[in-house]
Parts: structure tokens; sequence; C-alpha cells
């Protein structure tokens, strides 16, 4: 193996290492914002039974 094909080979491997990571990235902000999302939900919810505890 030359010297350039062991610089082609590195070179791939770290744009998969870069690609790798920015999924991570990806759906770890996927994850974030759907807790985020159940959470108002349920804070909705638990204003609405005080609501509707009130209300009675």
């Amino acid at each position: 193996m030359t010297l350039l094909g062991i610089l082609i080979y590195l070179a791939a491997a770290l744009v998969i290492i870069v690609c790798v990571s920015m999924e991570i990235d990806i759906i770890r902000g996927w994850l974030k914002e759907r807790r985020q999302k159940r959470m108002v939900r349920e804070v909705i919810e638990n204003l609405r039974e005080k609501n509707r505890e009130e209300k009675e």
C-alpha cells in the first residue's frame, strides 16, 4: 500500500467518523425534543386536572 493509499484510507475513515458523530447528535436532539414535548403535555394535563378539580 502506498502512502497515497494510506492517506485515502485515513480520509475515508475520518469522513465516516464525522458522519456517525453528526448522526448521533441529530438523534440526541430528536430524543431531547421528544422528552420536552412529553413533559409539556404532562404539565398541561396536570393543569387541566387541577382546573377540573377546582370547578367541582
